[in-house]
């Protein structure tokens, strides 16, 4: 006992460590949390989901195994799939000069994303941390790109994506809609309906093809419309999506089009 409590003390030594105290500030909308001393060097506010930094090795060996700390870099993880598995937003880290504060919203986003959460750790087994926290975020955008899903988990590319969704997609949890850069993610209909969610309906997630019908009818009372215009007039489609399919339209001649490039005009045949 006598020598485990030197080699603790000696490895006190080696921590970076920074006097002052820790502040949790409470406001009516949200929690800030207030630490004394920097990220670790490596570490940044935009890569903290991702990299994990040791001040020192053999101290977090050791708490871990006289089990006073879980596994090493995982609190903030932790906290990502807490908020997001309630509807809340991601945690919000800031590093001062001396000093780093988390900011902990209090808002709820999405009301059904702890029961669509909890429906889906209930029947799939399986289902790890990262799944977890894509489907939070997924929840919360509806229709997400897989370069902003991507961004959101703090990854450097989109093709390391199949850790947080491989399984969510195999599993038909969630849809992926297109292909490479262009491939969405959308919770699966299905699931909102076996979870008994009252998820409010979007245009966000409609298919394609009912799209294609929507802009036809768009066309039938507004003749000669631009994207722009059209788009307007339907405020809950991605532009990106509606811009899409209207040239699909055009180049399948289900529309008629006319102007230049830049201030091109559609209507029906």
């Amino acid at each position: 006992m006598k020598k485990l409590l030197e080699r603790f003390y000696a490895m006190l030594l080696y921590i970076d460590t920074t006097r002052g105290d820790i502040f949790i500030n409470i406001y009516p909308d949200r929690m800030v949390v207030v630490n004394p001393g920097v990220f670790p060097l490596g570490i940044t506010p935009s890569n903290i989901l991702q990299k994990t930094v040791q001040r020192n090795e053999h101290l977090s060996r050791l708490f871990y195994a006289l089990k006073l700390m879980e596994a090493e870099g995982s609190g903030y993880d932790l906290m990502y799939e807490t908020l997001l598995s309630s509807g809340k937003n991601c945690p919000i880290p800031y590093e001062g000069d001396d000093y780093v504060k988390v900011t902990i919203e209090r808002k709820i986003i999405n009301k059904e994303a702890s029961r669509l959460i909890e429906y889906v750790t209930d029947n799939y087994t399986k289902i790890s941390q990262k799944n977890l926290i894509a489907l939070g975020i997924i929840i919360q955008e509806n229709n997400i790109r897989a370069i902003d899903l991507a961004k959101k988990l703090q990854l450097p590319t989109d093709s390391r994506l199949r850790d947080y969704v491989g399984y969510l997609v195999s599993e038909q949890i969630v849809e992926c809609r297109g292909r490479g850069k262009g491939c969405r993610y959308v919770l699966n209909p299905n699931l909102t309906i076996n979870a008994k969610s009252n998820i409010p309906t979007t245009l966000k997630t409609i298919e394609p093809y009912r799209l294609r019908a929507l802009i036809l009818e768009d066309l039938k009372y507004h003749p000669w419309s631009t994207t722009s215009q059209i788009s307007n007039r339907l405020p809950d489609v991605e532009y990106s999506d509606l811009q899409r399919v209207i040239r699909n339209m055009a180049q399948d001649k289900e529309i008629s089009i006319r102007g230049g490039r830049k201030f091109r005009e559609y209507n029906l045949l």
